[in-house]
């Protein structure tokens, strides 16, 4: 099966058939795709738990739409935020392999606390704000979008106002 029928069937038929209101399955995809999109691989799912119940958001789509990002996708993801936020900043963007080797080094520096601090504080400065940054603006771009697609194309759901649920 080719990759936009696999979309249809693991992303568009299941918003097609979730249960609730369509503001409120909008909310979940595009909460559960801003969490995704934030430097958070491991806590998301508990984010989009605590983030669903205020925001009225429809929890199983949110939960699926933060799975985007797992331990798969986490490496091109994180650089992704880091290289958009240092763009952004205006700070040299360091190449793939030379990000790797900063973490490397920090990480090789853990016996000695001292090392350990300044590690952390270069990565921070120069990793880890353009990284956040970069997500920030990437989750933002894309999650406002997707609140309008998904509640454009929902179909499960009773509209409010007398609207229709068909696009």
């Amino acid at each position: 099966m080719s990759w936009i029928g696999q979309i249809k069937i693991r992303v568009i038929d299941p918003i097609w058939r979730a249960q609730g209101s369509p503001e409120s399955v909008a909310r979940g995809g595009a909460m559960g795709l801003w969490v995704a999109l934030t430097p958070t691989v491991g806590i998301q799912t508990m984010i989009v738990l605590l983030l669903a119940v205020p925001m009225r958001a429809n929890m199983p789509i949110a939960m699926a739409m933060c799975w985007i990002t797992n331990p798969v996708t986490l490496i091109p993801f994180y650089f992704a935020f880091y290289w958009i936020g240092a763009v952004v900043l205006g700070q040299q963007v360091a190449g793939f392999s030379e990000v790797g080797l900063k973490i490397g080094d920090v990480i090789s520096g853990i016996p000695d606390r001292h090392s350990l601090v300044d590690g952390l504080l270069v990565l921070g400065n120069e990793i880890l704000w353009p990284m956040i940054l970069g997500s920030l603006l990437l989750a933002t771009a894309a999650a406002v979008p997707t609140y309008f697609a998904i509640r454009r194309m929902y179909r499960g759901g009773v509209a409010k106002d007398g609207e229709g649920t068909s696009p």
